[in-house]
C-alpha cells in the first residue's frame, strides 16, 4: 500500500497492523490516526495462506440462482474474491472501482484467464442489489465478466473464518467495520494471496495471479519474471530477488562471454584455414616438364 492510500483509508495497514485496519478507523471527529475505536479493534485478516476454501458453501447470484462456490473453482483459473458490501460509506466502492479500473487495464479477461467474486458480507442485501453493483462495476471493467453473491448469515461466516476476514456489525450505525482486501484463491480453491489495499498495481495482480494460478495462467515471460521476484509481506509487493538476479545476470555474462569466445575461435580456425591453403598454393610442387621427363632437368644420373 503506499502511502498516500494509507493516509487516505488513515491507518488500514496491511500485515504489520490488521488491527487498525476498518472501514471506518478514523472520522472526522478522531483526527489522530492512532486513535482506534474501540468497537473496531477486533477487526482485521488474520492470514490463513493455504486454507481450503469450502466447495459446498451455497450463495446467490444477481439472477437469484443458487451457486455454490465450487462453481468458480474450475482447476484451471485462479480467483479474485473480495469481501464488501453494498452501504459500505466509502472503502467499499473506492476499492472495487480501482480494482475493475486496473483489471480493465490488463491483458488478461476476467471470466476468461481468471475468476473474480464479490461476496456480501451483510446478509439482509438480496439478488437485486448484487445485479445493480455487478452492472455497474462490470461497465466499469469495460470486459470480462464479475460475479456479486449474496448468503445466508451461515454461510457468510463460514466463508470469512476460512480465509481469516474479521468484520463487526454496529447497530447504531447498521454499518459494518471490515477491512479493504482482495484475496488470490488458487484454481482449486485454496487461499494463496493477501492484497491489503484500496488501489491496485496492474504488474502486482498480473503477478499475484501467476503464482496462484499454479502454472495455469501467464506466458513463458510471466514464469521467467515471476523467478526474479518475491513476495514482501511489509511492503505488501513483489520486489526483485537479489540472489535470482545476481545469478539470471552472472549467466547472462557468461552466456556472452562464452559465445563470444567461440566466435573468436570460429574466425580464428577460418583465418588459419585460409592461410594454410595460400601457403599450399605459392609452395614450389612438381613442373610438368619433370613430370613428362620422370624427373627435374639436370637431375643426378642414379648410379
Amino acid at each position: 500500500m503506499t502511502r498516500s492510500s494509507a493516509t487516505a483509508v488513515a491507518a488500514l495497514c496491511g500485515l504489520l497492523c490488521p488491527a487498525l485496519a476498518s472501514a471506518q478507523a478514523v472520522r472526522p471527529d478522531r483526527p489522530d490516526p492512532n486513535v482506534v475505536p474501540f468497537e473496531v479493534r477486533e477487526v482485521g485478516v488474520d492470514e490463513k495462506l493455504g486454507a481450503q476454501v469450502s466447495a459446498d458453501l451455497t450463495f446467490r447470484d444477481h439472477t437469484g440462482n443458487p451457486v455454490r462456490l465450487g462453481d468458480y473453482f474450475d482447476g484451471t483459473r485462479p480467483v479474485i474474491l473480495t469481501l464488501n458490501y453494498s452501504r459500505c460509506p466509502k472503502i467499499c466502492d473506492t476499492q472495487l472501482r480501482n480494482l475493475a479500473t486496473t483489471l480493465g487495464e490488463m491483458e488478461l479477461t476476467a471470466g476468461d484467464d481468471y475468476r473474480i467474486v464479490t461476496v456480501s458480507i451483510d446478509p439482509s442485501e438480496g439478488p437485486e442489489v448484487s445485479e445493480s453493483r455487478r452492472r455497474g462495476y462490470v461497465k466499469l471493467m469495460g470486459k470480462g465478466n464479475w460475479s456479486f453473491l449474496t448468503g445466508t448469515p451461515a454461510s457468510i461466516a463460514k466463508l470469512t473464518r476460512t480465509v481469516g476476514f474479521k468484520y463487526k456489525y454496529v447497530p447504531e450505525t447498521q454499518d459494518y467495520h471490515h477491512a479493504p482486501v482482495a484475496i488470490l484463491l488458487t484454481p482449486s480453491g485454496q487461499v494463496g494471496r493477501y492484497l491489503h489495499r484500496l488501489s491496485f498495481e496492474p504488474e502486482t495482480l498480473r503477478f499475484g495471479m501467476v503464482e496462484t494460478g499454479q502454472g495455469t495462467l501467464g506466458t513463458t515471460t510471466d514464469e521467467f519474471r515471476h523467478l526474479c521476484y518475491t513476495w514482501d509481506p511489509e511492503r505488501a509487493a513483489y520486489v526483485p530477488r537479489k540472489a535470482a538476479l545476481m545469478m539470471a545476470g552472472a549467466g547472462f555474462l557468461f552466456v556472452v562471454g562464452f559465445g563470444g569466445w567461440l566466435s573468436w575461435q570460429w574466425r580464428h580456425s577460418r583465418a588459419e584455414s585460409g592461410d594454410n591453403a595460400d601457403s599450399s598454393q605459392k609452395s614450389p610442387g612438381v613442373r610438368r616438364e619433370d613430370a613428362r621427363n620422370g624427373g627435374p632437368v639436370n637431375a643426378p644420373a642414379a648410379v
